[in-house]
């Protein structure tokens, strides 16, 4: 814990420093697919639906290296499915069902990322922090025959850590004057953070994010 508060106050102190460069600000909007690795999954873990909103603020430190900082509302979709075997009291098989579990979290997440520019094409890589603010899972038994055991469709919040952080990688395109087209990676650090009764582990993400500035200035005075 102690490595992750250090990595994350040398990243802040980094992106205070001043620069000769421009910096701007603006508005972002991610949308994508996203996975959760459930410990000790019964079931098939798949993509589902992801996306993510918030503001970007770009300090270059010189014409091709810049630093990217975000401040997003970001929701990490997790899916798995599962086939229910029933047996009778012989133990012999007598039918099945299909178990869907979907988790939702929003988070807070704050990426810092180190950019470099050559032409119109931007390589970001860094770190995420994410703070959870709201989670809800959602496990339904989808069975035909109800006799052997009645359907059912379940809503409840789940035990899962606050906090969380990983790996970001970003390509960015920049279309316009004012616009950017970008695609993101994230992979969360499995078991980084590990608390008791743990629900969910390594976090995958993959959006296609539009760009659009807001402001720009220049320090240079161009």
């Amino acid at each position: 814990m102690k490595k992750i508060k250090h990595i994350i106050f040398f990243l802040l102190l980094l992106s205070s420093f001043k620069s000769e460069g421009q910096i701007e600000i603006g508005l972002k909007l991610g949308n994508g697919i996203s996975k959760v690795n459930f410990p000790n999954s019964f079931g098939k873990e798949l993509y589902t639906y992801s996306g993510q909103l918030g503001f970007y603020g770009v300090l270059s430190l010189s014409e091709k290296i810049f630093f990217q900082n975000e401040i997003l509302f970001n929701q990490l979709e997790g899916r798995m499915k599962s086939t229910i075997n029933f047996t009778g009291s012989n133990g012999q098989p007598i039918g099945e069902g299909t178990l869907l579990v979907q988790t939702h979290q929003s988070y807070l997440s704050i990426p810092f990322k180190l950019g470099f520019e050559k032409n119109k094409t931007s390589f970001l890589f860094g770190l995420q922090t994410s703070f959870e603010f709201y989670n809800q899972s959602r496990e339904r038994l989808m069975n035909e025959d109800t006799s052997l055991t009645p359907s059912s469709d379940v809503k409840r919040k789940f035990n899962a850590p606050k906090y969380d952080i990983g790996s970001v990688v970003e390509f960015k395109y920049k279309i316009s004057k004012t616009l950017f087209l970008g695609f993101h990676g994230y992979l969360s650090f499995k078991n980084l953070i590990h608390q008791d009764g743990e629900v969910l582990l390594a976090k995958h993400q993959f959006l296609v994010n539009v760009y659009y500035r807001l402001y720009e200035h220049s320090n240079d005075g161009e």
